[in-house]
């Protein structure tokens, strides 16, 4: 019944626990900044001398997606401060379109296909242009830690564009190693969108003195892999989509964390077919590869939050709140992640109306890092807000009684 502890209380927000409902529905405060004209906020952004902070969303189903929003995009911590170094771009894939007009529909759907989205909520930050150069997602924490995270992130396009500036002054080999110095921060993914100074650094220096030519074209030829990768599962030869990638890793002779990031492809395919199991039991011997690399912790991450979103949305709290005790035990976590994550849990929590829990909760979170940002403000909520939610909850439990 009740709205997510850290937009609730930790992080200051207000919720109407007597209209509250099992899916929260995002605040219309954040509207104000956000603009849905990806033309027009890059006009803007070239401007204004900013970047594009774009975020691929469903605001009516995706449960991450409404918890970003809830809390961090809708506080008034994010949007008092976003603004003066971001143009904020929203793209929204919902499944009510009925507020949607034509125009943004066709422009999203056109933007899908432009983009690298593998899910919701997708965060991107672009230049002017319209070039990709860091992605995040959900991050907990709340607004001031996700405006520093946003910081972070968009140090690699402050590098990219003091880089390029310095090639415009140079010549030959000098000016191919500033833009590759630009090059190097820039995620492999989002490599095909600055093609041109790939064929700028080649001009440059055609002697190869840099030796970017001979380490790039394997870069190039990933973005091949997959492109040739989804035009075979768009024919449903699910079979040829995975020789490619079998093919790809033969010919590189990939081993550890390179062999896994590829080989992840023919999970895809085979989940693609329809054959979850064979796709389940090869991605644990991708895994096994290297159980320990960052890759396969990220894949851990993101199963954990698929299964959690997945009980959440079907209103199974018990399930959820396992997934993520599950997931704190095996990764034996600590510290700043294992506080994050039982904060999570309070959701389902409170949702399940067990205030005595959700104290034992606190305590538990508190224990965790008494002195973190987190730990200062779940001990806040414990002693100021829910108080008020147990008690209003009893109130609205007792209007709903029947009378005798």
């Amino acid at each position: 019944m009740f709205r997510t502890l850290l937009s609730v209380a930790v992080l200051g927000g207000t919720a109407d626990f007597t209209h509250a409902q099992e899916t929260p529905t995002p605040p219309k405060a954040s509207a104000e900044i956000w603009t849905t004209d990806f033309a027009a906020a890059k006009k803007a952004a070239a401007e204004e001398k900013k970047t594009l902070l774009v975020n691929f969303t469903g605001t009516d189903w995706c449960h991450w997606c409404i918890r970003l929003d809830e809390e961090v995009f809708s506080t008034d911590t994010f949007t008092s401060a976003v603004t003066e170094k971001f143009i904020p771009v929203k793209l929204d894939y919902p499944q009510d379109k009925s507020g949607q007009s034509e125009k943004v529909q066709q422009q999203n759907k056109a933007l899908a296909e432009v983009y690298p989205v593998q899910g919701f909520p997708t965060i991107l930050l672009l230049d002017a242009q319209g070039r990709p150069f860091a992605q995040t997602g959900y991050q907990p924490g709340g607004p001031k830690k996700y405006l520093a995270h946003l910081d972070d992130i968009a140090k690699a396009g402050s590098t990219i564009s003091t880089n390029l500036a310095e090639a415009e002054k140079q010549e030959g080999p000098a000016a191919a190693a500033s833009i590759l110095k630009a090059f190097a921060v820039i995620p492999p993914q989002f490599l095909s969108f600055y093609q041109d100074l790939d064929q700028k650094i080649r001009a440059l220096d055609p002697d190869d003195s840099t030796g970017y030519a001979k380490e790039q074209g394997t870069v190039f030829e990933v973005q091949a892999l997959q492109k040739n990768f989804t035009a075979a599962l768009e024919k449903k030869d699910f079979s040829g989509a995975r020789q490619f990638v079998d093919d790809y890793i033969k010919k590189h002779q990939l081993e550890g964390e390179k062999l896994q990031s590829v080989a992840i492809m023919k999970v895809d395919a085979f989940f693609a077919e329809q054959k979850r199991e064979e796709g389940e039991k090869l991605k644990e011997e991708i895994l096994a590869i290297a159980p320990e690399s960052k890759f396969s912790e990220s894949i851990r991450e993101q199963d954990m939050q698929a299964e959690y979103s997945r009980y959440m949305e079907s209103g199974k709290y018990l399930q959820a709140i396992e997934t993520i005790n599950s997931f704190i035990e095996k990764r034996q976590l600590e510290g700043s992640r294992k506080q994050e994550l039982l904060a999570a849990r309070m959701d389902p929590t409170l949702r399940l109306n067990d205030f005595d829990a959700a104290a034992a909760l606190c305590d538990q979170i508190i224990a965790v890092a008494p002195e973190s940002e987190i730990g200062k403000m779940v001990q806040k909520f414990k002693a100021e807000q829910l108080p008020q939610i147990k008690a209003q909850a009893s109130q609205q439990q007792n209007k709903e009684a029947p009378s005798e």
